[in-house]
């Protein structure tokens, strides 16, 4: 089974409203993984929570000039398309992500604004939530934590990361590659 575990990062909450300025995507078969990252500028029409900027430590101007999305969304398909064939309605991939609801409403809305309405030629529909499956390994540890966020699960299941490189797609992407790893392997035993 083809995943494309897929994480953005954002310039605020609101799908409609805000927009995706970074994007990292890994593609599995599960022997092997392709993985790449874009940072791209936000539609014009995108509103900017100052609150996003300073989470990710990064300026309005340098966010403004990051590639066009465009240019951006011309480069994803094509390295979506090394995957799968968007035009063969057997051959899609499952869209994953911590929170994955989040990263996938954003996308599809992304895709939209760059005129593409055929996002779902990509991807099997739910998206595969890597937080929900976790939750189902630690459900018992769960009061005694002060977040369900990311790095927090990762700490509670011993997954080893820098904090001060979170919220950077890449990055978040490939901590929640490892928890996924870590719940599969130890629900297989």
């Amino acid at each position: 089974m083809k995943i494309a575990f897929v994480d953005v990062e954002t310039t605020g909450t609101d799908h409609k409203q805000h927009g995706i300025i970074q994007i990292a995507c890994i593609l599995t078969d599960g022997q092997t993984e392709y993985a790449k990252t874009w940072n791209c500028a936000p539609f014009e029409q995108d509103e900017i929570d100052p609150q996003a900027l300073l989470l990710r430590n990064i300026s309005e101007a340098e966010i403004k000039a990051y590639p066009s999305p465009k240019m951006i969304h011309t480069d994803l398909i094509s390295f979506l398309g090394q995957f799968c064939d968007k035009y063969n309605a057997r051959d899609k991939m499952i869209f994953s992500g911590y929170n994955a609801k989040f990263d996938q409403d954003f996308l599809r809305e992304w895709f939209r604004k760059c005129g593409d309405n055929y996002f779902g030629s990509w991807f099997w529909s739910p998206p595969m939530d890597v937080m929900s499956i976790a939750i189902m390994r630690i459900k018992e540890k769960r009061p005694l934590m002060p977040n369900f966020k990311l790095g927090t699960v990762a700490k509670e299941l011993g997954i080893e990361f820098k904090e001060s490189e979170l919220h950077d797609a890449l990055c978040d992407i490939r901590l929640t590659m490892a928890i996924y790893k870590k719940c599969q392997n130890e629900n297989s035993l």
